[in-house]
C-alpha cells in the first residue's frame, strides 16, 4: 500500500506515468478514487498522482478536531512533495481540493508548475449557510451515526446529483458509512 510520511502523518496515494508531476486533490468527502479517469488519461503523458487527503480514504484519520485545518491540508500536500521527491508539480484540484490547491499555492509557490482550481468556494459565498449545513451533518452524525450522516450528505444537491450520475457514482457515495465505520467513528 503506497504511504508517504507527511506532516506527521501517512497519506495514501497513487501514482501513475512519468514526467512532470500533477498531483489530484478530491473533492469533500471523496477521496483519490474519484480522479480515477484523469489518472489513466493524463499518466501517458505526466507522472500522476492522487492521494487521499488526511481523514479521508486510506489516509490517516487524526482523533482530534486540532489536527484538522487549512494549514494541515496545505503542509500535507508540501510533505507528499516532499516524500515523493517532487521539486515542482501542476496541482488540480475539485472544491475542497481546490481550496487546498489555492492555498498551497499562495503559500509554497515555487513548488507550482500550474494550479487547476475546479468548482472552489473562497469561503465567503455565504458563511452562514455553510455552517449551517455542515453542523446539520453532525447533528444527523450525533442522532443516526454514520447511516444519518451518509443520508444528510446525499440529500445535498451537490451529493444527490453527483449519485445520481450512475451506478459507480452512488457506489462512491454509499462507500462513505463503510469509510466511517473503518475508522471507528461512530456517533
Amino acid at each position: 500500500m503506497p504511504l508517504a510520511r507527511a506532516n506527521e502523518i501517512r497519506l495514501f496515494y497513487d501514482e501513475a506515468g512519468a514526467g512532470r508531476s500533477v498531483i489530484f486533490v478530491h473533492a469533500y468527502p471523496m477521496g483519490r478514487r474519484m480522479w480515477a479517469p484523469q489518472v489513466a488519461h493524463f499518466q501517458r503523458w505526466y507522472r500522476v498522482i492522487a492521494y487521499d487527503c488526511r481523514g479521508f480514504g486510506n489516509s490517516e484519520a487524526p482523533p482530534t478536531a486540532d489536527r484538522y485545518s487549512q494549514a494541515h491540508s496545505v503542509e500535507d500536500l508540501r510533505g507528499l512533495c516532499q516524500a515523493r521527491n517532487i521539486q515542482q508539480a501542476a496541482i488540480v484540484g475539485l472544491s475542497m481540493g481546490g481550496n487546498i490547491a489555492l492555498h498551497f499555492a499562495l503559500t509554497h509557490p515555487a513548488l507550482i508548475a500550474g494550479v487547476a482550481i475546479c468548482d472552489t468556494g473562497a469561503g465567503s459565498d455565504d458563511p452562514a449557510q455553510f455552517r449551517a449545513v455542515t453542523e446539520g451533518w453532525a447533528r444527523a452524525a450525533e442522532v443516526g451515526g454514520t447511516a444519518g450522516f451518509a443520508a444528510a450528505i446525499l440529500e445535498h444537491p451537490i451529493f444527490a446529483g453527483y449519485a445520481a450520475r450512475g451506478p459507480a457514482e452512488a457506489a462512491a457515495m454509499r462507500e462513505l458509512e463503510t469509510f466511517f465505520r473503518k475508522i471507528g467513528w461512530e456517533a
